[in-house]
């Protein structure tokens, strides 16, 4: 199967990360589609007009009303009631980045701006992990995740890297395999990437396996190739972290890397 690409470094994108606890990223890319906004084609250019100005999606009665709003640095729908209200939980309210994705979080709602804010620029976190480390120099950032439909089934890995204000993606479908070796993949077609060995890097990845094995000094029992293969990669970096984050947790680079994989593993089911 053709492995499926999206390279190309882009500017505009925020540095780095400001905590390891992010929220999915919307990309341009890949627009929000819906059964129910594919029919809205139908409706009349005026009404239409008037439904994108106040950047409402009216859905069916079944289903919620969602608003479109800016968190943090990224765009998502935020779920409303009829009078445009944002249901609220624990002080939280709902978003989603894609209407046609399941994935929902509940998110404060003091990190929620109107469409027209600018998004602010990222700033070192609380818990020490900052965009630039002593000296100035800036952290190429790699949010890896491996997906499997079945275990072991058809694969994809998903790969998004950043470096200041520039940012690549790499959505690629590798066959036939288990969840950890597309997990180790992932890791390695982000490393694979990169050309300069002398900045640092930071690897965030939800997978345990695979922090234990790379960064725990795990006992290796399986996959010792692939495994062997990335450390050697490893060891030419000057100054290369793995970090672990919680994943399906609303971390934005994990959750874009998430998507990439699993698109992966769509697309190519799509051209059978």
């Amino acid at each position: 199967m053709k492995a499926q690409k999206l390279n190309g470094w882009k500017a505009g994108r925020p540095k780095c990360i400001e905590n390891i606890s992010f929220q999915a990223s919307w990309h341009p890319s890949f627009k929000p589609m819906s059964d129910e906004l594919s029919a809205m084609s139908y409706l009349p250019n005026t009404l239409l007009g008037s439904l994108n100005h106040v950047g409402i999606s009216k859905l069916n009665k079944d289903k919620p009303e969602w608003k479109r709003m800016r968190f943090k640095k990224n765009k998502v729908w935020l779920s409303v009631d009829k009078a445009g209200t944002p249901l609220e939980k624990d002080g939280k309210v709902l978003i989603k980045y894609q209407l046609d994705q399941p994935h929902e979080y509940w998110v404060r709602k003091s990190n929620l701006k109107p469409l027209d804010t600018k998004p602010l620029k990222s700033q070192p976190s609380e818990n020490g992990t900052a965009t630039r480390k002593p000296g100035g120099r800036e952290e190429i950032c790699i949010f890896s995740d491996g997906a499997s439909s079945g275990n072991p089934g058809p694969s994809g890995i998903g790969v998004v890297l950043r470096f200041g204000e520039h940012e690549k993606e790499i959505s690629e479908y590798i066959g036939l395999t288990t969840n950890n070796i597309a997990e180790l993949k992932a890791i390695q077609a982000g490393l694979q990437a990169l050309k300069n060995t002398d900045l640092p890097v930071r690897i965030f990845t939800d997978s345990n396996y695979a922090y234990g094995v790379l960064a725990l000094g795990w006992k290796v029992r399986a996959n010792k190739e692939v495994v062997a293969s990335i450390k050697k990669t490893m060891a030419k970096f000057i100054n290369l972290k793995i970090v672990k984050v919680k994943g399906h947790a609303g971390d934005e680079g994990n959750e874009r890397a998430d998507f990439l994989a699993t698109s992966a593993i769509k697309h190519s089911k799509r051209r059978k």
